[in-house]
């Protein structure tokens, strides 16, 4: 995915400033896409260039004027092609299991402890997706009207059964090199 594509998909159902978009890659959208204030800005500006988005000046009294970012008709249609083409495989970067490559010269101890350190993080990330889940979707999909809120929804469940799922591996693997001599 492109942070271009991810910047068309946010402002598709309403425009939104800079610091709107910005703001919301270091909040939810972070959980699955990382992007610097640095990279948005200029991605940004390279959209627009592209004819992709259309920008409104708005004055402000006593701070810098505003920036409103617009999908465009072009811009809408490079999303929708975008979007239509087959997914790549998902990036199988996984540095943990690089490090458990080492298991037989650095000791089943060290990673032991590598293993804890990374169940604590993930489990903490569990919990968090799951306060997000019941202080905005405590009644899941069934009473969300809006597809917008519909999608993020089931990006937050992604997250959740991911992080099961990295909770269930670590649990075994953990079992497993305790029980090594």
């Amino acid at each position: 995915m492109s942070l271009k594509h991810a910047i068309l998909s946010m402002v598709i159902s309403q425009p939104k400033s800079g610091y709107d978009i910005a703001k919301e890659f270091s909040g939810s959208v972070n959980f699955y896409w990382g992007a610097s204030h640095q990279q948005i800005y200029k991605t940004l500006a390279e959209l627009e260039n592209n004819q992709w988005l259309a920008v409104e000046g708005i004055a402000q009294l006593g701070k810098p004027n505003k920036k409103n970012y617009s999908i465009t008709a072009k811009g809408r249609e490079e999303l929708l092609l975008w979007v239509e083409q087959p997914s790549k495989k998902p990036s199988a970067k996984n540095i943990l299991l690089v490090k458990l490559l080492t298991l037989e010269e650095v000791g089943k101890d060290v990673l032991i402890k590598v293993l804890n350190d990374h169940q604590l993080k993930a489990e903490q990330n569990l919990k968090t997706y799951q306060n997000i889940e019941e202080e905005f979707f405590s009644n899941g999909v069934e009473d969300i009207k809006e597809l917008y809120y519909v999608s993020k929804y089931l990006s937050l469940r992604y997250g959740i059964n991911h992080a099961k799922g990295e909770l269930l591996w670590l649990e075994e693997t953990l079992q497993v090199l305790e029980g090594r001599k």
